[in-house]
C-alpha cells in the first residue's frame, strides 16, 4: 500500500511538472504572437507616419492603422501620440 501511494505521489510531482513546463511554453508563445503583433503594427506605424509626414496629418492616419490591426486607438495615441 504504501509503495502504491509512493509510486503515485512521484506520478503526480512528474504531472505537475509537466503542467508547468506546458504553462511556461504556453506563455513564451503568447508573448511571441504579441511580440509579432506590435511589429506588424509598428511597420504599419512607421509607413503611414511616413506617408503622412508630406502632408502634415499623422495623428488620425497613426490610429487608423492601428484600429484596422485592432490596436484600441487611445493605447496608440499614448504610446506613440
Amino acid at each position: 500500500m504504501k509503495e502504491t501511494i509512493q509510486a503515485l505521489e512521484v506520478k503526480v510531482e512528474g504531472l505537475q511538472k509537466s503542467i508547468l513546463e506546458l504553462k511556461q511554453q504556453q506563455e513564451e508563445s503568447r508573448q511571441s504572437v504579441l511580440l509579432g503583433q506590435l511589429v506588424y503594427g509598428l511597420e504599419d506605424i512607421v509607413r503611414i507616419r511616413t506617408a503622412a509626414a508630406s502632408t502634415q496629418q499623422h495623428q488620425r492616419p497613426v490610429c487608423l492603422a492601428g484600429e484596422l490591426r485592432g490596436v484600441p486607438s487611445a493605447q496608440l495615441e499614448s504610446l506613440f501620440g
